[in-house]
């Protein structure tokens, strides 16, 4: 995607604030899913539910059940589970491989 070159930015004391951005810019970010810079509001707000487990968040979001998320990874719904408890920190070959099974990008876990 393009950056765009029509962009405000609104300062607080003397900081940037806010950037604002023609319509159909936010348009374009709203449904570019596939961008591994886009996180859905959905998923930010299920993340704050969940304790900041975003893969809990996602699965969520993809309306993907524990046991279905299990098949994926061939694990169990157990092992899912503790995956989703607040504070779980796994290794990026573990991260890689929930995404792929979630469709999204491993930087959109984070």
């Amino acid at each position: 995607m393009n950056a765009p070159t029509d962009v405000q930015i609104i300062e607080k004391n003397g900081q940037p604030e806010y950037a604002v951005i023609p319509y159909e810019n936010y348009i374009a970010l709203l449904h570019s899913q596939n961008s591994n810079e886009f996180i859905p509001h959905e998923v930010v707000e299920l993340s704050l539910s969940t304790g900041g487990n975003m893969i809990a968040a996602w699965r969520k979001f993809k309306t993907i059940s524990q046991k279905e998320l299990a098949g994926k990874l061939g694990i169990s719904q157990s092992a899912v589970a503790q995956m989703e408890r607040p504070g779980y920190n796994p290794r990026s070959d573990t991260l890689k491989r929930i995404a792929i099974a979630l469709d999204i990008n491993p930087e959109q876990l984070f």
